[in-house]
């Protein structure tokens, strides 16, 4: 499809884009109300000591960050799950609940740990995220949970105890200098000399020990893990409504877009003049816009009531073409029908006739449908005699049946008369053959309104009579499936069509001519209850509705059946 389509469809289906997104906008800042409001506090917590090194290699930096993310994994697993409940004084059954409360991150490049609770209490977030980076610094190598614990404890009661052994050694060594200072033999000298000697030797060696047993109790400066951000005041976090409103309408307007898109795709109807061509290969002979819901049948002959409108001048242009589909045609005469009832196959046939009569041309509407006559009640006439009347008395005389129309000259009106109980038999007469045959000699142009296609054999049968077939389509309703069928159907007779109106055309598709007129049609079944004479019953409601909903409504009909 060009751009202007898909800008024709946008326009066409604004209204479900906007209920949609307005609908969606509207239920989430509804249930944004009711969400309850959530509280964020975070806790960090550092792997390895290389901020510490004042000389860090990079195998030491790269070591530390991964390291970083087993911890990370390790903070919502549940050995520390449970020991963050018990440092809660949590039920021990309710500890899985604390992984959905928990939000771990390593900070990339970095060898910190994020650790984040969100809960609906404020001092609960606050104290999940201090107690999670407790347990986790607990759990570590050099944590007080670890396997090592018992150890630490039994080197640090040695290292304490070489530190005492070391204190008093250096005051005995104190005591020492000041005897050697007082002493004045060289023998008592001697002998203090080397009594400080063998204190300040055994003191190197508890310093020796002490250095080891101080690299044991510390471990390994890699695989450490300290506190060094606390969990501070929980901050609101939750519902963010603003947002919350924005991504469901965003969902809304996305979803009515690809519905719109989903029907438009499979909607296989004729909308426009073009997919005659397209899809039919037949000509279009014009396009027929939207009028208003009729309230009665004379109200459909916009050609008479409103010769200037838009509308009127679109039958023109039928009357245009058709003139050059019967340019070879000395005596014309033309079938209009459609492929399903309601289509507007009447109304513009009265029109077409209006219309070819204000040229100046004699033109002789005939009503050919025997079984849902309609043409009588757009002139206002009775249907006591008509065409029946004249196919069952030969000597009956045509001007006592024809009916002239005061308001425009050149046209007369052959109603169809009582209705047969055979219509297709009696359309399939010598007598129809002989009757149009002289209703060719006394007009220029004989026009039939006979019934649809695809219901009754009726149409097929007067087309082989005539030297034109007109083929009227509702725009957005007749499914292409039908229409070809209305083709094949004229085909095995041996009839091509001159072409085909599309007709109530939405005035979105019309383009830059603006249609203010729009109608609807209506119609009952081709096999209803009653016959004769409807002079003075009105026309019942029009079952179909035009407006966008009733569209919208059509159209996920069509896509079900």
């Amino acid at each position: 499809m060009e751009l202007k389509e898909y800008i024709a469809i946008a326009r066409r289906w604004m209204w479900l884009f906007a209920l949609s997104t307005a609908v969606a906008a509207t239920g989430a800042w509804v249930g944004t109300r009711f969400m309850n409001e959530t509280f964020l506090s975070q806790s960090t917590v550092m792997v390895g000591q290389a901020v510490a090194d004042p000389n860090p290699s990079g195998m030491t930096i790269y070591i530390a960050q991964q390291l970083a993310g087993n911890y990370a994994q390790m903070a919502t697993r549940g050995d520390v799950l449970q020991g963050v409940a018990e440092r809660l004084e949590l039920d021990e059954s309710r500890w899985q609940q604390l992984r959905g409360t928990l939000r771990v991150q390593v900070v990339p490049g970095q060898q910190l740990i994020e650790i984040r609770a969100i809960h609906t209490s404020p001092e609960w977030a606050q104290a999940i995220a201090q107690a999670a980076a407790l347990e986790l610094v607990a759990q570590s190598p050099g944590g007080e949970k670890s396997e090592l614990a018992a150890d630490r404890e039994f080197v640090q009661g040695r290292l304490n105890k070489i530190k005492e052994r070391i204190t008093q050694a250096e005051q005995e060594t104190e005591a020492i200098n000041l005897q050697i200072e007082q002493e004045t033999s060289a023998r008592g000298i001697a002998e203090l000399s080397s009594r400080k000697q063998a204190l300040e030797s055994q003191t190197r060696s508890w310093d020796g020990q002490l250095a080891q047993l101080r690299i044991s109790l510390s471990g390994s400066s890699v695989n450490s893990i300290e506190v060094i951000e606390n969990a501070g005041p929980a901050v609101r976090v939750g519902p963010n409504v603003r947002m919350n409103i924005l991504l469901a309408a965003a969902i809304g307007l996305g979803l009515a877009i690809a519905a719109v898109l989903l029907l438009e795709y499979l909607d296989d109807t004729v909308k426009t003049s073009e997919d005659l061509d397209r899809k039919l290969s037949i000509p279009s002979l014009g396009t027929i816009a939207l009028m208003p819901d009729l309230t009665h049948r004379a109200e459909g002959l916009i050609t008479a009531t409103s010769p200037r409108s838009p509308t009127a001048e679109a039958y023109r242009v039928v009357r245009t073409n058709l003139r050059f589909g019967l340019i070879d045609s000395e005596r014309k005469a033309v079938v209009v029908t459609s492929a399903n009832p309601g289509e507007g196959k009447s109304t513009t046939a009265a029109n077409l006739a209006v219309v070819m009569a204000q040229s100046g041309q004699r033109i002789i509407l005939v009503d050919a449908d025997l079984r849902r006559p309609s043409l009588h009640r757009f002139f206002g006439l009775t249907n006591d005699v008509g065409l029946t009347s004249l196919l069952l008395d030969g000597e009956l005389d045509r001007s006592m049946v024809m009916r002239s129309i005061p308001d425009i000259p050149g046209l007369e009106v052959l109603t169809s008369g009582p209705l047969p109980p055979n219509p297709s038999e009696t359309l399939q007469s010598d007598r129809t053959r002989d009757l149009l045959n002289r209703l060719k000699d006394d007009a220029d142009v004989v026009i039939f309104d006979s019934p649809p296609l695809l219901v009754v054999t009726d149409a097929a049968v007067l087309a082989t009579f005539v030297e034109g077939t007109i083929l009227v389509f509702e725009s957005g309703v007749t499914r292409t499936d039908a229409a070809r069928k209305a083709v094949d159907s004229l085909a095995k007779v041996g009839v091509k069509p001159l072409g085909a109106v599309v007709n109530r055309l939405d005035r979105e598709r019309v383009g830059r001519y603006y249609y203010q007129y729009r109608y609807n049609e209506s119609y009952d079944s081709y096999y209803g209850a009653a016959t004769g004479d409807d002079e003075d019953q009105s026309d019942p409601p029009s079952p179909r509705r035009r407006n966008a909903l009733g569209r919208f409504v059509d159209a996920i009909t069509s896509l079900l059946s």
